[in-house]
This record gives structure tokens, sequence and C-alpha cells, in this order.
């Protein structure tokens, strides 16, 4: 037998060590980046982020 999963169930998963280590360079790269590359990245993680959810 073959239970089904969600989509929830199928997604890697990531300790909140790795999301915060991500979130700390994340936020130490913004500020030596060029900011029109920092808009661009963050507009489309906002629209790949409500388009999940869909």
């Amino acid at each position: 037998m073959i239970a089904s999963k969600s989509q929830i169930d199928r997604r890697p998963f990531r300790s909140q060590a790795d999301r915060k280590s991500e979130e700390a360079l994340e936020s130490q790269y913004r500020s030596v980046a060029i900011p029109e590359v920092v808009a661009a990245l963050s507009q489309a993680r906002r629209e790949s982020a409500v388009a999940k959810p869909a």
C-alpha cells in the first residue's frame, strides 16, 4: 500500500539553523550588493512565494 503524501510532506526538510544561516548571509550580502539587483531578486522571490500556494 502506498500512502499518498500532501504537497507539504514532499518538501525537503530544512533545519531552523540552515534557514537562519541563509537569512544572515542574505542580509550581510544585501549591504554590498547592487540595489537594483536586490530589488529584482526580492520581487522575484515575492512572486514565486505567492504563486506556490495557489
